[in-house]
C-alpha cells in the first residue's frame, strides 16, 4: 500500500479550514470533531473518525508507526467536495442592495422598463422590506388574459392581485430558504420542483418566510454557476 501520510495531511488541515469557514466554527482545533456529529456527513462519519485519529498519530509521532493510506484519502477529499458543493446560500445569492424590487404601488410600465434595462426577468415585490409578491413578464400576460380591456398606461402592480401575489396563481413559481441554508438544500429545493412546476426565483430571509426582510434571491442560474 503506498504512504500517502503527507497528501493525507494537507487535506485534513484543508479540510478544517474549509469547516471552519462554511459552518463558521472557531478555531479552536476541534472543527472535525464538530463535522463529525453534522447529519450531512454521517455516512463519512466512521472515516472522519479515523482520520482524526490518524492524524494526531501522525502529528505527534511522525515516522513509521502510521501510514495513511488510498481510503482515509479519498473520504478526506470527498468530504472536501461536499463542503465546496454544499457552501452557504449566502454567498451565491443575490444580495438585496443588488437586486431591484418593488412594491405594489409601482407603476407597471416604468417597472418593465427598469427590468428590461438591468436584466431582470422576475422581481421581489416587497412591503416594509418583507415579501409579499413576485412579479415577471408572465403575470401580467395572464393577467390581461382576463382584463384585455385595460390602459397599461395607469397600471399598478396591485392591479395584478392573484398573479403578482404569493398565490398558486401567481405563474412565477417561487419559494423560501432561510440565510442559513445550503446550495444544496437550494438544488433540492429546485429539483424536487422540475418534477412538477420548474421554480423561477428563491427569496432569502433570515426565517425562511416571508414573515421576515428579503435577504437576497437565488435563481437557478445561480446554482448551475456555483
Amino acid at each position: 500500500m503506498q504512504d500517502r501520510s503527507e497528501e493525507f495531511l494537507e487535506l485534513y488541515r484543508t479540510l478544517e479550514q474549509k469547516a471552519s469557514i462554511e459552518y463558521g466554527y472557531p478555531d479552536d482545533g476541534k472543527a472535525i470533531s464538530r463535522l463529525i456529529k453534522n447529519r450531512k456527513f454521517e455516512d463519512l462519519q466512521l472515516y472522519l473518525k479515523a482520520a482524526r485519529e490518524a492524524r494526531n498519530v501522525l502529528s505527534h509521532y511522525p515516522g513509521k508507526v502510521l501510514e495513511a493510506g488510498d481510503i482515509l484519502v479519498e473520504k478526506i477529499k470527498k468530504a472536501i467536495d461536499r463542503l465546496d458543493y454544499d457552501k452557504s446560500i449566502a454567498l451565491t445569492m443575490t444580495r438585496r442592495s443588488m437586486l431591484l424590487c418593488a412594491t405594489m404601488d409601482d407603476m407597471l410600465l416604468p417597472l418593465m422598463r427598469e427590468m428590461k434595462r438591468r436584466g431582470f426577468s422576475n422581481i421581489p415585490i416587497l412591503e416594509d422590506e418583507k415579501p409579499v409578491g413576485v412579479f415577471s413578464s408572465s403575470s401580467l400576460l395572464l393577467y390581461l388574459a382576463d382584463n384585455s380591456s385595460r390602459e397599461l398606461s395607469s397600471l399598478r402592480l396591485r392591479d395584478l392581485g392573484r398573479y403578482v401575489e404569493l398565490t398558486k396563481d401567481n405563474p412565477t413559481k417561487w419559494s423560501f430558504l432561510d440565510s442559513s441554508a445550503s446550495n444544496y438544500q437550494a438544488r433540492m429545493i429546485l429539483r424536487e420542483s422540475a418534477l412538477k412546476r420548474p421554480l423561477s426565483i428563491i427569496m432569502i430571509t433570515p426565517s425562511g418566510r416571508s414573515d421576515t426582510k428579503l435577504s437576497g434571491i437565488v435563481v437557478p442560474w445561480d446554482l448551475i454557476k456555483n
